[in-house]
């Protein structure tokens, strides 16, 4: 999964290929002609898992992916440099994941293997925190 950053950067979360015990984060500063890739904060993912990243229509950038606990969404609020918290929709950990946001600010998430559906708002993700 890759977004583009406020700079023109790509930014990537890989699966496989874990650095130091970790999903792989790649940037890229030439549109994906050569990446840096280093460790990430979050745990690596298999080869029957698939994660969303996206740029949301309110600014903040969304990572649905997985964990031991199952999969969560958490949003940087600082082009991808931090993450504040995770949210879990649900305890399967075994799924490729599509994602999208509709015009009206509601995400959508599509886990394919278990059929499953899952919307929700920015809000939602961080109910807690200051958001846009």
């Amino acid at each position: 999964c890759v977004v583009e950053l406020d700079d023109g950067r790509l930014m990537a979360y890989g699966r496989g290929g874990e650095v130091d015990g970790t999903m792989p984060k790649s940037i890229s500063a030439d549109m994906g002609q050569s990446w840096t890739i280093g460790a990430s904060q979050f745990p690596g993912i298999g080869s029957r898992q698939r994660s969303v990243l996206m740029r949301l229509q309110e600014g903040p950038i969304l990572l649905v992916s997985f964990d031991s606990d199952g999969i969560f969404a958490t949003v940087s609020l600082d082009e991808g440099q931090t993450w504040k918290q995770r949210k879990y929709l649900t305890s399967d950990t075994k799924t490729y994941l599509a994602g999208k946001q509709s015009p009206n600010r509601v995400i959508h998430i599509i886990a394919s293997i278990i059929n499953q559906h899952y919307s929700f708002n920015l809000k939602w993700v961080y109910d807690d925190y200051n958001c846009p």
